[in-house]
């Protein structure tokens, strides 16, 4: 068996993180596959013997997903901050359309003359809702994708609403052109394809930047712990690399250390500082059987 954990790219949602985590765990020679939104990554252990790294990715790549091996953590977060500004100037874009989708479609319902006819109006605002569909074009492109390989996600719901809104639309500006007048004040939903792209845009944002916060913040905890432990090997205290400690191993914290890893009382009573991770301003005190966390100080 061999565990490994991988970056898996083009997530946007619960339903994305569930998608791949079934594929995964339907492949022959993996034993557990577990995905991580939060952190976009997957943990898989297999069998190596009749699973290996290419046919991973191929199986996440055929459902719409990438597979990123160990990548710079610097350049993965430098990416995702271009990510980040990609999508806030769509949201821009996506938001001053739809506002003056809003003024079209609304404005005579609210008493407000318009300087030009029903089908200029009608015209002004196909253009503008097709400007939002383009800024929102990740929606489409990700939505039908996963529609047509039989995973749909949140982008498949927005992608056939919106669709389904902008062609009913579509055919009422025919309905104009025939003389249906009233169909300018009834059947024209473009502004509703313009404010729901707007309004996921935005929720996305919101979303993709805290968590690129909340990333940040579990990266420089993880950063307080100490890189090496004091271990117990056939009765010799050994320093290795903190990543290297295993299950079972006897780790040695002495008093003024950083405890390397989680773990429970084996022998021995301290008082440990976990402010860092409880907030607490006094040392909590731990004996035989106690559980004690990566990070904090003996």
């Amino acid at each position: 068996m061999k565990e490994i954990q991988v970056g898996i790219g083009g997530m946007t949602c619960a339903s994305c993180s569930s998608a791949v985590e079934r594929t995964l765990n339907k492949l022959e020679g993996v034993e557990k596959a577990q995905v991580n939104l939060a952190t976009e990554t997957a943990t898989i252990a297999f069998d190596d013997s009749s699973l290996d790294l290419d046919g991973i990715k191929k199986a996440v790549q055929k459902i719409g997903y990438s597979v990123v091996e160990t990548v710079d953590q610097k350049t993965r977060e430098e990416e995702k901050q271009r990510d980040l500004v990609n999508l806030g100037r769509r949201l821009i874009i996506s938001t001053i359309l739809t506002v003056f989708l809003l003024v079209l479609a609304m404005g005579p319902m609210l008493g407000l003359t318009l300087p030009f006819s029903h089908l200029t109006n009608a015209l002004l605002q196909l253009v503008f809702a097709a400007g939002t569909m383009i800024a929102g074009s990740a929606f489409f492109t990700k939505g039908f994708s996963t529609l047509v390989k039989r995973e749909p996600n949140m982008d498949s719901l927005v992608a056939i609403g919106t669709t389904a809104s902008f062609l009913y639309s579509f055919w009422g500006i025919f309905e104009i052109l025939r003389g249906n007048h009233m169909v300018a004040h009834d059947h024209l939903y473009f502004e509703g394809v313009g404010t729901i792209i707007t309004l996921v845009m935005l929720g996305r944002y919101l979303e993709h930047r805290s968590k690129g916060k909340t990333g940040e913040a579990i990266r420089k905890l993880m950063e307080l712990a100490p890189a090496t432990a004091t271990v117990l090997r056939d009765g010799q205290q050994v320093t290795i690399d903190a990543t290297d400690v295993q299950v079972d191993d006897i780790v040695m914290v002495k008093p003024g250390e950083k405890l390397p890893v989680d773990g429970v009382v084996l022998s021995g009573f301290s008082a440990i500082d976990e402010s860092l991770l409880t907030g607490e301003s006094l040392p909590v005190e731990k004996s035989l059987g106690s559980e004690v966390y990566a990070a904090t100080l003996n």
